[in-house]
């Protein structure tokens, strides 16, 4: 599976190299499940 996202592909790279900045903090934040009622990623709508 590839990413399309250029903004996270560019992310990756800079961590490949140890050069993560904030902003690619702020955009993994995004990316975290914070929803204590979500028990599995393997259901619905997560598993699409």
């Amino acid at each position: 599976m590839r990413t399309e996202d250029l903004r996270y592909l560019q992310l990756l790279d800079r961590l490949r190299h140890g050069q993560c900045n904030y902003d690619d903090y702020e955009l993994l934040q995004t990316r975290v499940v914070g929803q204590p009622s979500i028990e599995s990623l393997h259901d619905s709508p997560w598993n699409k």
